[in-house]
């Protein structure tokens, strides 16, 4: 008999988002998505525990390594790792289009900014 698969607790999370099969409402406390890195992501996730609320840090591909370290020491069980191709995915990328055309000023777009 195999060992049984010890899964997180918020696998598949990122993917329900990206597909819009996330049902908020049956989330019974408040949940931070947050990213682990020094300054807010680690200060927001240490006052969401603080006051029993969830806690996800969504890390793509090779982010662990610029995690902090406060949030590597103490939020690891918050860590979901997000599939390259999720990421690279039509809905990502094109939400990434969308937002880079809202926030990103014409003067400060290199040649190569998708490629970014």
């Amino acid at each position: 008999m195999e060992p049984a698969v010890q899964r997180h607790p918020h696998d598949g999370l990122a993917d329900k988002i990206v597909s819009g099969g996330l049902i908020r409402s049956s989330d019974e406390v408040p949940m931070l998505l947050s990213g682990a890195c020094a300054g807010a992501d680690e200060t927001f996730g240490e006052m969401a525990l603080k006051h029993q609320h969830q806690l996800v840090h969504f890390l793509g591909p090779g982010d662990e390594e610029w995690a902090s370290e406060k949030a590597k020491q103490t939020q690891s069980h918050g860590f979901v790792h997000v599939k390259k191709e999720l990421l690279e995915g039509t809905v990502v990328s094109e939400a990434l289009k969308k937002a880079a055309a809202s926030r990103v000023l014409g003067s400060q777009r290199t040649d190569d900014w998708e490629k970014r």
